[in-house]
């Protein structure tokens, strides 16, 4: 990969990393360091660092969408339209 990373989450499964204005998110192998999987769909690049709860990575685009992906393996759950163009924040989760 070779890049910077905009931002950071730790999670149980994975170090989830996002490399700046690609448009992808990487989940890591927090021992090796390896790439677990990646999500090349978001459309944007990401805002800020994900958010990691109940098995589901949450990302704001800088488009205003929350993208969720499966914590495990980074398959797409759902995008949600948020309209917030430009918005450059962290989701937050919790029950």
């Amino acid at each position: 990969m070779g890049q910077r990373y905009k931002s950071a989450t730790i999670s149980l499964l994975a170090a989830l990393a996002l490399a700046n204005n690609d448009e992808t998110a990487y989940a890591l192998d927090p021992k090796t360091g390896s790439i677990r999987w990646q999500y090349d769909g978001l459309g944007y690049s990401p805002a800020l660092a994900p958010a990691v709860d109940r098995g589901v990575t949450s990302l704001l685009t800088a488009d205003g969408a929350i993208v969720a992906l499966r914590e495990s393996d980074g398959a797409f759950i759902k995008r949600f339209e948020l309209g917030l163009i430009g918005t450059y924040a962290a989701p937050v989760v919790g029950h």
